[in-house]
C-alpha cells in the first residue's frame, strides 16, 4: 500500500510538472503573451470599475448622510419651536391666572374693608346713641 501511495505521489508530481511546463510554454508563445496582456487589461479594467463603483457608493452614502443630518436639524428646530410656543402658552396662562387671582383678592379686600367701615360706623352710631342716652339720663337726673 505504501508503494501504491508513493507511485501516486510521483505520478501527481510528474503531471504537475508537465502541466506547469505546458502552461509556461503556452504563456511564452505569442498567443500566450496576448492572453496575458488581455487578462492583465481585464483585471485593470475590473479594478477601475470597482474603484468607480466604490466612489459612487461613497458619494451616494455621503449625500444620504447629509440629507439625514439636514432632516434631523429641521426636526430639532421644529421641536425647539414647539417647545418655545408651549412654554409661552403656559407662561401666558399662568400670568392670566395670577392676574385673575389678584383681582379677586383685591375685590375681597375691598369688600372686607367696606364691611369693616360699615361696622365701625355702626359702632360709632351705637356709641353716640348710648352717649346721648347717658347724657339725657344724666341731665334728667341732675335736673
Amino acid at each position: 500500500m505504501e508503494q501504491r501511495n508513493s507511485n501516486r505521489t510521483w505520478l501527481a508530481l510528474g503531471l504537475g510538472l508537465l502541466a506547469g511546463s505546458a502552461a509556461a510554454i503556452y504563456l511564452s508563445s505569442d498567443e500566450g503573451k496576448r492572453v496575458r496582456k488581455k487578462v492583465s487589461a481585464d483585471v485593470r479594467n475590473a479594478a477601475e470599475i470597482a474603484k468607480r463603483n466604490i466612489q459612487e457608493q461613497g458619494t451616494k452614502l455621503g449625500a444620504q448622510l447629509q440629507q439625514a443630518a439636514d432632516s434631523a436639524q429641521v426636526y430639532i428646530k421644529d421641536i425647539a419651536e414647539s417647545t418655545k410656543q408651549y412654554t409661552e402658552e403656559i407662561a401666558s396662562k399662568a400670568k392670566n391666572a395670577i392676574a385673575q387671582t389678584s383681582d379677586q383678592a383685591e375685590e375681597e379686600i375691598e369688600e372686607k374693608a367696606d364691611s369693616f367701615k360699615k361696622g365701625v360706623n355702626r359702632a360709632k352710631r351705637n356709641i353716640n346713641r348710648k352717649l346721648a342716652e347717658v347724657e339725657t339720663a344724666s341731665s334728667n337726673g341732675k335736673a
